[in-house]
This record gives structure tokens, C-alpha cells and sequence, in this order.
């Protein structure tokens, strides 16, 4: 009778520690191992920040239109469908900011954080959400412009409590001015979202 007593307990410690285990994973899973399967259908937004208070990514409206059409057109030519109503197979999501790495390296917040936004397709969550951008150690480093993306993919067959594909990338120098305004990194920032949707969805 004893032995059974301790089956509760058992239970209680093991479900302890796979709920440690998931804390522990990243919380996405790297897009270089994304399969997706040919000819399917996507959802595709691009959106773009400016640095805001205490490291926060505030989002700017209208500057990514021309920019979100050329990643749309990319994924089609690799065959794939954009569906922007119903459920997609993938919804693709790019975040996009121009900083300036001198003027981050002074602030005390190590990321980048989003506030949250709504979104039917892909929930806000803040561990997911967020820039780790790997800048410049010293706060006196030159000034410079540097162009951050997220960019997140999630398959319509992945639960809402599944992780994500994602991947972090950098685009610089970009030409310096004045609090990095979007226009400064949107050329190399664009060169980056197109291939990195080249090589996620064409298997480059």
C-alpha cells in the first residue's frame, strides 16, 4: 500500500521537471531547420520600429508597404500561395528597426522588447517578441545605424502553445543620421528579408 502513496508524489516531481525543461528551451526553434511543404499557402506582415524609451521598440505606421508587397511576390515566386484571409498554412511575421548600436549600448535594458501587439494569426509573447541585438560593448564606439530583423514563422499545424521558427539578423552599416530613422537601414534591411525568405522558403 505504501508503494502507491508514493505514485502521486511521483507524478507531481515529474511533471515539475518537464515543466523546467520547457523554461529551458530557446523560445523558438531555429528557422534553418523550417521544412515547409511546396506550394502552400501564407500570410505575410512586415512591420517596422524606431527605438523608443528605456530600449523599447515603438511600431511606426505605412513606411514597410512597397517593402511588404516585394516579400509576398518572393514567396510566390517560389510557388507558394499568399492567403491573407482564413487560416493559412504559414504565417510569416518581420519585425524590422533601425538603431543606432552606440546609442543602445548606454541603455540598461539587454533587449529589445515590442509592446503588445494584436495579431489573429501569431499571439504576442514577450519571450518571443524581443531583440537580443549583439551590439557594440562600449558606449563610446563610433556612431553608427544598424538595421535589426525578427523575423518568426508558424505553421498552421503547430498549436498555439508551440513554439515558433525564427531567426535574428543584422543589416550594416547603414548610412548614420540622426536617431537612425527607418530610411536609412530600409535598403540593406530589405536585402535581408528577401533572402532570408529565399533561403528559408526556396531550401537555398
Amino acid at each position: 500500500m505504501r508503494r502507491f502513496l508514493h505514485l502521486p508524489l511521483l507524478s507531481l516531481l515529474l511533471l515539475l521537471a518537464a515543466c523546467a525543461a520547457r523554461r529551458d528551451e530557446p523560445p523558438v526553434i531555429d528557422l534553418l531547420a523550417f521544412r515547409p511543404a511546396p506550394g502552400a499557402t501564407f500570410n505575410l506582415q512586415v512591420r517596422d520600429y524606431q527605438l523608443g524609451e528605456l530600449g523599447t521598440a515603438v511600431p511606426v505606421d505605412g513606411e514597410v508597404v512597397e517593402l511588404e508587397r516585394d516579400a509576398i511576390r518572393t514567396l510566390e515566386a517560389l510557388g507558394y500561395r499568399y492567403q491573407p484571409d482564413g487560416r493559412p498554412d504559414y504565417v510569416v511575421r518581420a519585425y524590422l528597426l533601425c538603431v543606432n548600436a552606440r546609442q543602445v549600448a548606454r541603455l540598461a535594458e539587454s533587449g529589445l522588447p515590442m509592446p503588445p501587439f494584436d495579431d489573429d494569426f501569431l499571439p504576442w509573447a514577450g519571450d518571443i517578441h524581443i531583440w537580443t541585438p549583439q551590439l557594440a560593448a562600449e558606449a563610446n564606439a563610433p556612431e553608427s545605424c544598424q538595421g535589426e530583423m525578427l523575423l518568426l514563422v508558424q505553421g498552421a499545424t503547430q498549436g498555439a502553445d508551440q513554439r515558433p521558427y525564427g531567426i535574428e539578423a543584422r543589416a550594416h552599416p547603414c548610412p548614420f543620421d540622426m536617431d537612425c530613422p527607418f530610411d536609412q537601414c530600409a535598403p540593406l534591411l530589405r536585402t535581408t528579408l528577401l533572402g532570408t525568405l529565399q533561403s528559408a522558403f526556396g531550401g537555398l
